[in-house]
């Protein structure tokens, strides 16, 4: 059982249910309780499903882990409930279960297909043909969004994959749905190939811009103690039963009011969610996952301090991660700390009732996964709720605090991790300008801060020592989206390699050849799987193709730490002769379906060969 599915700690999983067996009390999601047993979430006849928090990552609302039908047309109500159960206890064969995310996401995309297919009086999923497929195709292009703009590249892609995964889970289905493109892909119907894709990447914070963030952060971190001190009197006076009367003119005495108090907190909460992020490089995910005394130090040999903070990642399962960060970084999470105890503490007293109730309390379960979390919030109109901080509700605290900065730019949390890459880079060559000294320990080796801890953010180590490189985006992409197991050094030569040679005759070979063949594969090849079997070869330029592709897996394979990168690019190169003359001569498209989909194993063969250098489809003009 693989990492993802092994983190479904609180389901009770039945592998391939079959679609009979489902009746109206099947259990379809549970929570563990503290005795070991198991309470039941939502039974497969509810008309509303809840999620268990488990199967999301940090900041995500019990209202937002919801499934609700009733938003669903009343004709496929029932298909998409068979369907979700699949997706839910099984999956789709092949991939890992899915996250609790990418169900939201499923359920919310597929409404939109099942309502339009409603609209034009469509009732089965068997009716709907490729025609109809490529209308909605259409449809969605025109679809705009709150700011009357087209939705993004990235929207669509939602859309058209989950018209895709309800074609797999539909297929125990009495009328399940064909396949929707069988002869394109979701991304290159989103427009997420090639060039489209680079266009879509996420911003730079601007120098000025983060300049202006960070030190006005810094200066509401300096208030903190102060503000803190007010809100304890504030507390103190509730819990002695002084009127509200009494409160506001005690305050105002010294210069606050219960509303100026509640957003100096908020602002202060928002500083410190800057300071980490901008500090850490963390994702959003992992900042809302981070808890009591999640900041520690360590020394090295010359007794030089070194600052880390430890949390969970949730990017390829749910797994403990932790981050070098810096000293202001610590006092961030010290303040973050301080705000969040009185909210905590009333959490404890919530949880510590519905345990009087019941020692297997569901809810108090379901509470005590926020109880010690730092960056917690309370929703007034919610009676007074507590619950982490949601990632919408991040962005909202990041983009006001900007805006009494009197900054303009739009901030979303991605920005951050990007930004600090760049910055972390910076400071290996002593140019990190107001940053410069938080960053000292950058400066280090990346091999050694690999050494330091097992837990620690790779892929980010990744992205920083790439970007000191000053290696154009595409190809830095390119290396860190290939990289699997690599050692960083490994990634480093192969990335030099492909920076230098990119626009002249060994890299421009290299490139033209996979981009002949990737796109017939975005065309006709979804699907492909398998390998090529040379007995089904019918010309010899198929056959010299896949001698030439053998001999550069050969020089893949051989274990040597010290790999001759620079001639197994070429040997990519020297492809484009054989790649020329097979397109040439061959035709893929054969009307023998059996030779077609060989010829489609070949090229995928070829494509998979390419992508253990780099991955070739992230480089710009492809």
């Amino acid at each position: 059982m693989n990492s993802n599915k092994k983190n479904h700690k609180d389901l009770e999983i039945q592998r391939w249910v079959k679609l009979e067996e489902f009746y109206s009390s099947y259990i379809i999601t549970s929570v563990k309780l503290n005795d070991g047993s198991f309470h039941a979430l939502s039974r497969y006849g509810d008309n509303i499903w809840y999620l268990p928090s488990s199967m999301f990552s940090a900041g995500i609302s019990k209202g937002h882990r919801k499934i609700n039908f009733s938003l669903v047309p009343v004709v496929f109500q029932e298909p998409l409930r068979q369907c979700l159960a699949i997706y839910i206890l099984n999956g789709i064969e092949g991939r890992a279960l899915p996250k609790g995310n990418t169900i939201q996401s499923f359920f919310f995309a597929i409404i939109s297909f099942l309502t339009w297919l409603n609209s034009r009086n469509i009732k089965k999923l068997n009716e709907v043909t490729q025609l109809t497929t490529q209308q909605y195709v259409q449809y969605c292009k025109q679809k705009k969004n709150k700011n009357d703009e087209f939705i993004s590249n990235y929207t669509l892609l939602e859309y058209f994959v989950a018209v895709e995964n309800l074609h797999f889970l539909s297929k125990s289905l009495d009328y399940p749905l064909q396949h929707p493109w069988p002869n394109s892909s979701s991304n290159y119907l989103a427009g997420l190939t090639g060039q489209a894709a680079q266009e879509s990447r996420t911003k730079i914070i601007p120098d000025g811009v983060l300049s202006l963030l960070f030190r006005s952060a810094i200066n509401w971190l300096d208030q903190a103690e102060e503000i803190i001190e007010v809100r304890s009197k504030v507390e103190s006076w509730k819990k002695n039963n002084r009127s509200q009367h009494y409160i506001q003119n005690n305050l105002n005495k010294e210069g606050w009011t219960l509303k100026k108090l509640r957003k100096a907190e908020q602002h202060i909460q928002a500083a410190c969610i800057c300071v980490v992020l901008i500090t850490s490089g963390i994702r959003v995910s992992e900042l809302l996952s981070l808890e009591n005394n999640c900041a520690y130090k360590t020394m090295d040999e010359n007794n030089e301090p070194f600052y880390w903070i430890k949390g969970i990642t949730y990017k390829t399962g749910t797994k403990n991660c932790e981050w070098l960060v810096t000293r202001i970084t610590h006092r961030a999470i010290a303040v973050a700390e301080k705000i969040a105890l009185p909210i905590q503490k009333k959490l404890g007293e919530k949880i510590a009732e519905l345990k009087l109730k019941s020692c297997n309390n569901y809810l108090a379960v379901d509470l005590e996964e926020h109880s010690k979390r730092i960056f917690l919030t309370v929703t007034m109109q919610h009676k007074n709720k507590i619950d982490t901080m949601s990632k919408g509700g991040v962005i909202h605290r990041l983009n006001e605090f900007a805006s009494q900065c009197g900054i303009k730019w739009r901030l979303s949390p991605h920005q951050f991790r990007r930004t600090f890459a760049v910055y972390a880079a910076h400071s290996v060559f002593g140019d990190l300008r107001y940053l410069r000294d938080h960053f000292k320990h950058w400066s280090l080796d990346m091999t050694a801060l690999y050494a330091m801890s097992q837990h620690q953010d790779a892929e980010l180590y990744d992205s920083i020592g790439l970007t000191a490189l000053n290696i154009k985006t595409d190809i830095i992409e390119a290396s860190i989206s290939s990289h699997a197991g690599d050692n960083f050094l490994a990634l480093y030569a192969k990335t030099l390699l492909m920076n230098k040679y990119k626009n002249k005759g060994v890299g421009l070979n290299a490139i033209s050849s996979y981009k002949r063949a990737s796109n017939i594969l975005d065309k006709a090849g979804k699907g492909i799987t398998g390998r090529p079997d040379a007995v089904l070869f019918r010309k010899d330029e198929e056959k010299i193709l896949h001698e030439k592709i053998n001999e550069i897996r050969k020089a893949f394979t051989v274990k040597d730490d010290n790999k001759d990168y620079e001639s197994l690019l070429i040997k990519l190169s020297d492809t484009k002769e054989s790649t020329d003359n097979f397109f040439d001569n061959v035709v893929v498209n054969d009307e023998n379906q059996d030779i077609k989909n060989n010829r489609l194993e070949l090229l995928k063969m070829f494509c998979n060969t390419f992508d253990n250098f780099i991955d070739f489809s992230k480089l710009e003009g492809l």
